[in-house]
């Protein structure tokens, strides 16, 4: 089990590192693209960044008692 955890920890890293070289020359292309005064940055086209600060969000009251609740729910 460890080495299919480390093989599938590999290939997302690999898939991470692609990405930004891809984000970083969408960017590229679209500020070349981009009316006067529009710009854009690498973390505009990378899904993983846009995934990360999703997760980062702080969590409202709501959010906390719902997930409270589905807990409680798995464990009876």
């Amino acid at each position: 089990m460890r080495e299919i955890s480390l093989l599938i920890k590999a290939e997302e890293s690999k898939d991470r590192l692609l990405w930004n070289h891809t984000s970083a020359l969408m960017s590229l292309y679209a500020n070349s693209k981009a009316r006067k005064g529009k710009s854009f940055s690498s973390e505009d086209f990378n899904p993983y960044l846009h995934h990360d600060k999703e997760d980062r969000k702080p969590k409202t009251r709501d959010d906390v008692m719902a997930l409270a609740e589905q807990m409680k729910s798995l464990n009876g």
